[in-house]
């Protein structure tokens, strides 16, 4: 194994990635409109708004990922044995 944090991710993340995007997907167009009106400029307070949207999405997905790699990393501590 040459690298542990690969080998980690191979196993106890990738197989279920496509569950973390999907529910990453219900707030994506909000996120993309966030983001349009970023670069659209605007007041102080919508780009305030904009970011925490983005802030939010973005880290709910970050977290139910973590929480979910650590889960199942907890789960199946005799990969140290491996």
């Amino acid at each position: 194994m040459d690298n542990v944090y690969e080998w980690l991710y191979d196993h106890y993340f990738k197989p279920y990635e496509g569950e973390i995007l999907r529910s990453y997907r219900d707030l994506a167009d909000a996120v993309s409109a966030a983001e349009e009106r970023l670069l659209a400029g605007g007041d102080r307070l919508d780009r305030a708004d904009d970011l925490a949207m983005c802030r939010r999405a973005l880290g709910t997905a970050a977290f139910a990922a973590g929480l979910y790699f650590g889960s199942r990393l907890v789960a199946d501590l005799g990969f140290l044995g491996d």
